[in-house]
């Protein structure tokens, strides 16, 4: 693929939304460049966000008055029913506040930057999913920025063949051209939550993508969806609210995507809709589970995924997951399964002098699990004598 245009610069982006802003709160902004929200409250002072709790300005020696707020809605070209507005091609996001005469008496400006935060090691490893990925991660985490960064990576790669569902129109912007890091890629708004479904539905059937991208699923009935276009060859990258894996195994909207695990048992029922998952468990901090299938089955079992750290924000000697980590559901089945894996994450003497004693490793114990749990009948075998062995030794 061959591309003339140039994404704009952060500069060029901040510029766009400076330009319809009024004159004395533009000064200000322009004078603190990391502003990530303003609050314009009718006769209230002006307040500037910078992310995170307390992380703001209020400046008492400028108070919103009716001509700001009519200065900035009047320079918007689309007020949609749902409150908000943005600016063509660039990834803000304006919303107003009325009163009960439904006159505006606030606005939220909220500044929307393309920040890349993958470098080309981690882009490789984006794309090594072929376009099948979770992204898990709670509000403020960077989710949204990560998603960004995926979508502007497959964009270069599949063109036209990626549809972009944008539930809450933060990947590419309220306006009406989205902003240049989609390029090629088709655009779906979705004009109200509750109708993502039908949207989702619209874009496989009319657009054929080969490649699928939704932010925020598990509210509207989508993940039904999501599942349906996963098993019909479609490749999904979706983003979820959760801490980590443990979090959304255990939220029962998420099941279907997740292979249906049955958490009594402690087995995966299914496939999961997704080849490899990211967490982002800060900006800057994520962690990247090449196969979530066998991340799955691990955790269902006591164990913990296996993976890559992404990002710079790590510490040294800071664990992938802290030793309590899990499910909360304390109490593991004794099928042979789990009780191998139980001895095998807490690494017992008794199994390493089975392990030894047969020339095998760790890797090839948890293998043997795993193959077991997938219903091979000479591993289930081999495993059931293990987990005989180490009956009444604690894990």
């Amino acid at each position: 693929m061959t591309r003339e245009e140039k994404a704009p610069s952060l500069s060029e982006e901040l510029e766009s939304l400076l330009r319809v802003l009024p004159g004395p709160i533009r000064e200000v902004v322009e004078r603190h460049p990391g502003t990530s929200e303003i609050s314009l409250l009718l006769g209230r002072p002006l307040v500037l966000s910078f992310g995170g709790k307390g992380n703001f300005i209020e400046f008492h020696d400028l108070v919103v008055d009716q001509r700001h707020i009519e200065h900035l809605t009047t320079r918007l070209s689309a007020l949609k029913d749902d409150g908000r507005a943005g600016i063509d091609r660039t990834a803000h996001r304006i919303s107003v506040i009325r009163d009960r005469l439904n006159n505006v008496i606030g606005l939220t400006v909220r500044i929307g930057r393309f920040i890349p935060v993958l470098t080309e090691e981690e882009k490789s490893l984006i794309l090594s999913t072929g376009g099948s990925l979770l992204v898990i991660g709670a509000p403020e985490s960077g989710k949204t920025t990560l998603l960004r960064n995926i979508v502007a990576i497959l964009a270069e790669e599949y063109g036209p063949n990626l549809s972009v569902i944008d539930t809450s129109n933060e990947i590419g912007g309220l306006g009406q051209v989205p902003h240049p890091s989609l390029k090629t890629a088709r655009w779906h708004q979705v004009r109200d939550p509750k109708e993502q479904p039908v949207v989702i539905r619209r874009a496989i059937a009319n657009h054929a993508p080969q490649v699928l991208v939704l932010d925020e699923i598990g509210y509207n009935e989508d993940v039904e969806e999501v599942e349906a276009a996963a098993r019909r060859g479609i490749r999904v990258i979706a983003s979820v609210h959760g801490l980590d894996l443990a979090d959304i195994l255990e939220n029962p909207r998420y099941a279907p995507l997740l292979g249906r695990p049955d958490l009594e048992k402690r087995v995966r029922i299914y496939r999961p809709a997704f080849k490899a998952a990211i967490e982002v468990r800060a900006k800057g901090k994520m962690f990247f589970i090449p196969n979530l299938a066998r991340a799955i089955d691990l955790t269902l079992v006591g164990g913990k995924p296996e993976g890559h750290r992404l990002g710079p924000n790590w510490k040294e000697d800071e664990p992938d997951y802290p030793e309590d980590w899990g499910l909360t559901q304390t109490v593991l089945p004794s099928r042979p399964e789990s009780v191998v894996a139980r001895h095998l994450v807490r690494g017992s003497q008794k199994l390493k002098e089975l392990c030894e004693a047969e020339g095998m490793n760790e890797a090839s114990v948890t293998r043997l699990v795993l193959l077991a749990l997938a219903g091979n009948k000479v591993a289930q075998k081999k495993v059931e004598l293990y987990s005989q062995a180490l009956q009444g030794e604690a894990p």
